[in-house]
This record gives C-alpha cells, sequence and structure tokens, in this order.
C-alpha cells in the first residue's frame, strides 16, 4: 500500500513540473509574437555607409576664347642674298664663315691691279680730253674754229668721261660689299681661286626678323584676313610668340588647295632658323564672355553630352548631371553654349566614377581663368 501511495506522489510531482515548463514555453512564445508584430520591437543601429566620391572641379568663370585654325609654317629669312662678283678676277681676301657684317662693309676683295691700271689710263685720257675741250671751246666763242671742229672736241670729252666712269665702276667691283646686314651664313669660293663676272661668292643672312609661310585649306577663306592674330610655337626650342598675318594670299594651290599666309616676327635670339618646321595657330574668331572647360570633363551617354555639376546638400556636397550644349573648341579647351552657367562648380577630374546624385569629396579646385 505504501508502495502505490509512493508512486502516485512521484506521478503528481512529474505533472505539475510538466505544467510549469509548458506554461514558460508557451510564455516565450508568446513574447516571440509580440517582436514579431512590432509590438516592442527597437531597430537597430544604421551605420553610415554613403560613398564620396574624390573629384577635382573647376569654377566656370567668363574669359576670352579665341578659336584657331591650326597649320604647319616653315620659317624664313625676312633678309635672305646671294652676293655674286660683278667683275671676274682672283680672289685675294674674303670674309670668314659666320661672320657678322653691316650695310656696305667689304665681304670680298678681287686682285685690282690690270683694273687699278686701266683707271689711271682713262683718268689720263678725260683730262687730257677735258683740257683740249676748254681751249676749243674759247676759240670756238670767238669764231676761231668752225662749229663741226667744236662738236668733234665735245664728243672727244664725253667719251673720256664715260670711259672713265666705267673704269671707276670697274675698279670698285673689285670690293664686293654687302646689301644687308646680317651673318655670312655661305661661302662659295675661297681665298686664290678665279671666278667669272656672276659668280656668287658669299650668302648673307639677316635672321633678327623672320617670316613664317604657312598654307591654310581652302575652307576658310572667308574668314582669314591681313592682320589677324597668329601664334607660333615650337616646343622643341621654347618659342612661343604671338604676330598677325602680313600676308594671305588671294590664289588656292591646285593640289593642296590652300591659300599662302606669311607671318613675320622679331627672332633676337636666333632660336627660329630658316627652313625650321613650326606650329601656326590662326585665329578665326574671338568669344567675348565664353563660359570655357577642358573637353575632357565632358562625359558621353545615352543621355547625351553632359557633365557634373557640384552642390551644397546639407552638409554634403552632391554632382548633379547636367546636359549641355557644346560650341567651338581648341588646344583641349571647349566653349559651353547652354547648361551651365557662370559661377558654378564642374566636376574636371573624377567624373567618370560619378552617377548623377553621388555625394562627392573636392579634392582640388582651379579657376575658369586659368
Amino acid at each position: 500500500m505504501n508502495r502505490m501511495n509512493h508512486i502516485s506522489h512521484i506521478t503528481g510531482y512529474l505533472k505539475i513540473v510538466a505544467m510549469i515548463l509548458g506554461t514558460s514555453t508557451i510564455g516565450a512564445a508568446v513574447s516571440a509574437c509580440g517582436q514579431a508584430d512590432g509590438a516592442d520591437s527597437t531597430p537597430p543601429p544604421q551605420l553610415d555607409n554613403v560613398r564620396k566620391v574624390r573629384v577635382e572641379t573647376m569654377i566656370v568663370t567668363p574669359r576670352e576664347f579665341s578659336e584657331k585654325v591650326q597649320v604647319t609654317g616653315v620659317v624664313d629669312a625676312r633678309r635672305d642674298v646671294t652676293i655674286s662678283a660683278e667683275a671676274g678676277g682672283r680672289v685675294v681676301e674674303i670674309v670668314e664663315l659666320g661672320a657678322a657684317v653691316t650695310q656696305g662693309s667689304v665681304i670680298a676683295r678681287f686682285d685690282e691691279r690690270l683694273l687699278k691700271s686701266q683707271l689711271e689710263a682713262a683718268e689720263a685720257s678725260y683730262q687730257l680730253a677735258e683740257d683740249t675741250f676748254r681751249r676749243q671751246k674759247a676759240l670756238y666763242e670767238d669764231s676761231v674754229i668752225s662749229a663741226l671742229e667744236y662738236e668733234s672736241v665735245l664728243s672727244r670729252r664725253d667719251q673720256a668721261t664715260a670711259a672713265l666712269e666705267q673704269a671707276r665702276k670697274m675698279y670698285s667691283d673689285t670690293r664686293l660689299t654687302s646689301p644687308i646686314s646680317g651673318r655670312v651664313e655661305e661661302r662659295f669660293v675661297e681665298q686664290g681661286e678665279l671666278v667669272g663676272t656672276g659668280s656668287p661668292v658669299v650668302r648673307v643672312v639677316d635672321t633678327r626678323r623672320v617670316k613664317v609661310r604657312s598654307g591654310v585649306p581652302e575652307r576658310y577663306a572667308a574668314e582669314i584676313a591681313e592682320g589677324a592674330r597668329a601664334w607660333i610655337r615650337l616646343p622643341a626650342a621654347g618659342v612661343e610668340s604671338e604676330s598677325r598675318l602680313t600676308f594671305v594670299g588671294r590664289v588656292v594651290d591646285a593640289k593642296s588647295r590652300t591659300f599662302p599666309v606669311e607671318v613675320e616676327l622679331e627672332n633676337p635670339s636666333a632660336h627660329l632658323k630658316p627652313e625650321m618646321v613650326v606650329d601656326v595657330s590662326i585665329e578665326r574668331r574671338s568669344l567675348e564672355n565664353a563660359l570655357v572647360i577642358p573637353q575632357t570633363a565632358l562625359v558621353r551617354d545615352d543621355l547625351g553630352t553632359g557633365l557634373y555639376v557640384v552642390k551644397d546638400d546639407g552638409d554634403q556636397r552632391v554632382a548633379t548631371r547636367r546636359t549641355v550644349v557644346t560650341g567651338p573648341s581648341f588646344d583641349g579647351m571647349v566653349v559651353i553654349e547652354s547648361g551651365v552657367q557662370g559661377g558654378e562648380e564642374v566636376v574636371i577630374v573624377g567624373q567618370s566614377n560619378l552617377t548623377d546624385g553621388n555625394s562627392v569629396e573636392v579634392v582640388g579646385q582651379v579657376e575658369g581663368s586659368d
């Protein structure tokens, strides 16, 4: 009997424990359901994962922009002369190669002995003819000699005068002078050589002022005129100079379909040398108050040609895409005709990593007139 009571007591205890555990499980389930329904839920903390793109920008400011035509030119000396012998003879003296000469200075001298003798004989003949003429003239005025005799004496005097002038000229031609100031660039003969009349002797070049010859495509014929601004550049020699067109041809070359132009400019340093090839930029037109940006700042996609403008949005900076209309371009810069206003900040580096509305970090900025 006692055994049966003991078993009954244990069974009752286990039922009580089971009831307690069941109640706890139901409470946990009810609590979980309450959280799922949002009754007492607390949202987890949100992390700031907004990505900022690093960019460089430019403040767009109105400026002058020159639309130009880019061509190639060849340098030519403005004054380049080859001096030839006016009288033949043996060269007894000649200026050194590379020597600087002035206008009128002697650059070569020929053997003058024969011509000097001829000059002295011509001077004597002229003096005799002049004395005879003066005596015969007095006799003619006194009617001692006839008019025919007087005309004969006058003719002999005139012939002697002409012979003397010729002898003087031939003698002076034994000294060859330079018609310009410059530098001796070539010698065609050497001392001791025998040269004939008309033979080239020395080439003198003046490079203190040079001209650049070029050809412009015929499609620009109506836009290019004398006086237009032109820029000459030779990067290898560090030359960059501004001048104006001094000549614009009116005839188009049938083969190249270009018309000739020339630019003159000072060359005191002699960095520009004849036959050098240089870059020539000729102004087609000049735009005032143009909005100019680097061409690399443009983006091209399905929406067309655009760029990114940076604006403040609260405590951050945001890039907004703008569709723009471009105008003329030159030397890596392009005019924006619409889509951007002066004073706005445009992305010029890093735009390829942007989409509309991105937050940005500006790490560098330049002015639009730089």
